[in-house]
């Protein structure tokens, strides 16, 4: 086994189980410029994002094998978008989800078929998906950050908490955020 994830440079880079590091792919001018991050499918195969490169140069959803082979580019980021930070993130009818300039999209992993799922609050970047498709995800409202949820077909959309930055600090990120079973 191994843990995926990625530096900040033009590499994405994988970790085996025993800590060892390794590259996956060079990211170049021909593709893009930064990895977001990586996540294995139910195929086994890794899926990623990447910020620029595509054919859009606004970035790409990228599926590329464990050992590095057969790198592919599966969707390229529309010109009137861009895909931030966000690394998808496969929901239980295994299907991939990622926000994409503030909409939830869901893409079959062989890159067919994205849809717009639902507009998501300004400032959306990763998100968690639990196992009964419930989205949880960051965003803002005013000058305050948000966490809400939302359902993987676009439906019952919850505002959680407000964290309001004088009170009880910011939220920036759902890195950190694990879900587990009840």
């Amino acid at each position: 086994g191994f843990i995926t994830g990625a530096a900040p440079t033009a590499a994405s880079t994988f970790f085996s189980s025993t800590g060892v590091p390794g590259t996956l792919h060079n990211f170049g001018i021909t593709d893009a410029t930064y990895s977001n991050g990586v996540v294995e499918g139910p195929d086994g195969k890794l899926y990623g994002t990447a910020r620029n490169g595509g054919t859009n140069n606004n970035g790409l959803v990228f599926s590329i094998e464990a050992d590095g082979s057969n790198y592919a580019v599966i969707y390229n980021i529309a010109a009137s978008q861009s895909i931030q930070y966000s690394t998808p993130v496969f929901g239980p009818d295994g299907k991939i989800y990622i926000n994409i300039s503030n909409s939830l999209y869901r893409i079959e992993p062989d890159g067919t078929a994205a849809v717009v799922m639902a507009a998501l609050p300004a400032g959306g970047s990763q998100i968690v998906i639990d196992d009964d498709g419930w989205i949880f995800a960051r965003g803002f409202e005013i000058s305050n950050s948000i966490l809400y949820k939302i359902k993987t077909d676009g439906t019952g959309y919850q505002l959680l908490h407000t964290f309001n930055s004088l009170v009880d600090g910011s939220f920036d990120d759902l890195s950190a955020v694990c879900i587990t079973p009840t």
